[in-house]
């Protein structure tokens, strides 16, 4: 006779919960990431950090990639226009978020950008038929490199095509 479902999924929680304290007790004290480079690698893992990277985000998120990974990632950019935080979205189709600032570009193909509070940059390859490798820092001139360039960006579409919706 098998084992009732609730005290499957129990069992099963109480296991994660015990790998979970002994990861704590156990692992090194947290370093800080400011200055690393992270390599990450996985479809999973890629929109895993998307979504945690927006959801800290404190003053401001830019990001830049296709309309399809804008839509796996709509719920965290929401959460960020209801905090009433500067959102602005650079992709390669129509895309309508009231609150964001979107600008339509050129094809984005499997790119992807992201930059929150002027401090972490997530940017590489996302997505079907990519290599799904990503780069994560909080490295100040990395930062500022990826700053001025999604800018630049910026002033370029405004010159040629506008603003698509604010």
């Amino acid at each position: 006779m098998p084992v009732p479902l609730n005290e499957f999924c129990s069992n099963c929680i109480k296991v994660m919960e015990n790998e979970k304290n002994w990861l704590l007790k156990n692992i090194e004290t947290k370093k800080d990431n400011t200055e690393s480079y992270i390599t990450i690698e996985g479809e999973n893992n890629i929109l895993n950090k998307a979504k945690n990277l927006l959801s800290s985000a404190e003053e401001r998120a830019y990001i830049s990639c296709s309309a399809d990974t804008l839509n796996l990632i709509e719920d965290e950019i929401s959460c960020l226009i209801d905090k009433n935080l500067r959102v602005v979205i650079l992709t390669d189709s129509t895309y309508a978020l009231s609150g964001a600032t979107v600008y339509k570009t050129d094809f984005k193909g499997n790119q992807i950008g992201i930059i929150t509070d002027s401090k972490y940059v997530l940017t590489g390859e996302y997505g079907a038929g990519s290599a799904n490798t990503c780069l994560y820092s909080g490295q100040k001139n990395f930062v500022l490199l990826f700053k001025t360039a999604l800018s630049n960006e910026i002033k370029l579409i405004q010159y040629t095509k506008g603003v698509q919706t604010k």
